[in-house]
């Protein structure tokens, strides 16, 4: 069912400027946020692509301005705004807006941690930015989201390929956010949380998912404790340490 489409002098300007606002605090993002505008207009019937396009210039010649290509963008930008502002709640607005963001920082992690040389401080930092983006209801698609995810996997908690082919379906990319805040680690000597750390930390999350919905009675009872992480270098390191220790004390 289609929507009746409302005159652009009828759309709610208002909400549109506050929508206008939010999005000018991310001006880089600001084409790829109306696609995503445009897709979930076109998605709920409201309007096409072809429909604002034709609205766009039919506007621009009645104010007697030049059809060119600067202005068409320009008209098409601000028609979108309009009937997403007029058409969407408030929440729906900042999710959308919030996946702009968040597809813009995965794009940026996953450049990260696949550079060649990537350090563990670095990945750290992308994917913090990531992470502190709000979560909300629309998220980066899980095709997009796998590869990611299996290199997180890789770097900070296991490289046995039969447990990053199970992890990767329940350990999202904020479950290792939460993980790297409390992991001990060296930056000289990077390793991975391994053994029964990373199977306790997986069994968590595949009986307790972060963006899907689990067993309400699992939930109620099903907690991990409080934990911190070792990565296995520093365990090595430190058993280096104490073996030292010991030599020079029996030397003494």
């Amino acid at each position: 069912m289609r929507f009746i489409i409302k005159d652009p002098k009828e759309l709610d300007l208002v909400k549109t400027y506050r929508m206008f606002s939010k999005l000018m605090q991310y001006p880089h993002l600001l084409d790829s946020t109306r696609k995503l505008f445009l897709s979930a207009l076109t998605q709920r019937g409201i309007i096409t692509k072809e429909d604002v396009k034709q609205k766009a210039l039919e506007k621009i010649r009645a104010e007697g301005l030049d059809p060119n290509e600067e202005n068409i963008h320009e008209y098409i930008g601000v028609l979108i705004d309009l009937y997403f502002a007029s058409f969407f709640k408030e929440t729906e607005i900042e999710n959308h807006i919030n996946l702009a963001r968040k597809q813009d920082r995965f794009k940026h992690l996953n450049r990260v941690i696949n550079k060649e040389g990537a350090t563990s401080k670095t990945i750290k930092q992308a994917l913090k930015e990531f992470c502190e983006i709000p979560m909300g209801d629309l998220y980066i698609s899980p095709n997009e989201a796998e590869g990611v995810r299996v290199a997180l996997i890789n770097h900070f908690i296991s490289n046995q390929l039969p447990f990053i082919g199970v992890a990767k379906r329940y350990i999202t990319i904020r479950d290792v956010e939460e993980l790297v805040d409390n992991i001990y680690w060296s930056h000289r000597r990077p390793g991975k949380i391994g053994g029964k750390a990373a199977g306790m930390f997986l069994a968590y999350k595949i009986l307790v998912p972060k963006l899907t919905t689990g067993d309400p009675e699992i939930d109620k009872y099903v907690r991990i404790p409080e934990s911190y992480y070792f990565r296995f270098s520093r365990l090595q390191q430190s058993r280096s340490i104490s073996q030292s220790e010991i030599q020079i004390s029996r030397t003494d």
